[in-house]
């Protein structure tokens, strides 16, 4: 609902000291420019007017919703002198009367930095005015907090309609007056309950509801998002937590969660081709180069350069014609079987490696070996065909 506000700036001679960044005065614009702020955004017809309580207490702007003027008019007050709280409220609610609809809420927000001068009764029948006329008071105490504070509780629980109105005490020792104001009831109460609040009515659906649709499921979506994003990097890790080669398979729990139960699986999934973790154990491994002796090492030095000699003859055939190439393939082997007896060939292979004498036991024997095994695989491919 539509609300008219009249601000009331506390000018007094108070106002010089510096305990508020950068003084007790400078803090009251910046937070007077947040509430009129949110309180004519609130609804299109809300507007703010505010007035000085020292010196002369001069209306500064009547009901408007021009931010721009309100912060500008603010920049022309000066300190003057000691607060009429009394007198200052009254001219407030007068001021309200001048609203542009009579069904607008009436509100009055006073700074109070300084020592009120009048009794704690004459604060109970002024409040006892405003609550009979329908008037919503909020108090912002600080400065002098401990100095106001019994009369201004007094005042507003006269004023106090249904909790329409609240006392904002700012404890000694807060720097920024506005970061108070933005955590207080002054800003999440009645209208403003969608803009203060902090939750997810970021607008208040009766003002724009298409936008505040818009505004939940945007939210709605995001947090979707964001639940995606957790279990993809949940599954992930998952992935990478499978065990190693030389270790016993995991066994999957038939009991276990099926998110669970997924990720296992796809973490015992090989890299190469789907291959499962078992078959990859069943596969025979090389044994590392430090583990071998210096006859494995010769007999496997001699295997790779007969493979990387094989595969070079097969690339530099035509593969166009499948039937040639594939009868060719075992003559291949054969030429390749028998360059290892060749002494001219072991001379060009190993000839240029210091220390490697082709003459050695040693390598001789693991000739043998591999001729051995070399006759062995062709025979037993024979036999399969038979």
């Amino acid at each position: 609902m539509a609300e008219a506000t009249m601000i009331c700036v506390d000018n007094s001679e108070w106002m010089r000291n510096s305990d508020f960044i950068p003084t007790r005065l400078e803090a009251q614009r910046d937070a007077i420019q947040l509430i009129s702020g949110r309180k004519i955004h609130a609804h299109p017809e809300s507007c703010v007017g505010v007035m000085t309580m020292a010196g002369s207490r001069e209306i500064l702007t009547t009901l408007t919703n021009d931010t721009g003027k309100i912060s500008g008019l603010l920049h022309r007050v000066n300190v003057d002198g000691s607060i009429d709280f009394l007198s200052s409220l009254k001219v407030a609610k007068l001021a309200l009367k001048f609203r542009q609809a009579k069904n607008h809420r009436q509100r009055v927000i006073v700074f109070v930095g300084s020592p009120i001068e009048n009794t704690e009764g004459e604060l109970k029948q002024l409040g006892k005015k405003f609550h009979k006329d329908g008037v919503a008071v909020d108090v912002i105490n600080f400065g002098e907090e401990e100095a106001n504070q019994q009369k201004l509780e007094t005042f507003i629980q006269a004023v106090d309609k249904g909790e329409n109105s609240h006392l904002v005490t700012v404890p000694s020792g807060v720097r920024v007056l506005s970061d108070v104001l933005i955590k207080s009831a002054i800003l999440s109460s009645g209208d403003n309950d969608g803009v203060a609040g902090g939750g997810d009515d970021l607008v208040d659906p009766n003002i724009d509801p298409e936008l505040a649709l818009a505004l939940r499921v945007s939210l709605e979506e995001s947090r979707a998002r964001e639940r995606q994003a957790q279990q993809a990097a949940g599954e992930s890790a998952g992935e990478t937590t499978a065990p190693a080669a030389n270790e016993t398979p995991m066994e999957v729990d038939d009991g276990m969660d099926d998110d669970l139960r997924a990720a296992m699986q796809m973490s015992m999934q090989g890299m190469d081709g789907g291959a499962t973790l078992g078959s990859m154990m069943d596969a025979p491994q090389e044994k590392s180069l430090d583990m071998m002796t210096e006859e494995e090492q010769i007999e496997y030095a001699i295997r790779m350069s007969t493979q990387a000699a094989a595969k070079e003859e097969a690339s530099a055939m035509d593969t166009g014609k499948d039937g040639a190439a594939s009868a060719t393939e075992p003559a291949q082997a054969d030429a390749a079987l028998a360059q290892l007896s060749n002494p001219d060939f072991l001379k060009d292979v190993f000839g240029g490696i210091e220390g490697v004498d082709t003459t050695d036991e040693n390598l001789q024997k693991a000739m043998e070996n591999i001729q051995k095994g070399k006759t062995e695989d062709k025979d037993d491919k024979k036999d399969e065909k038979k």
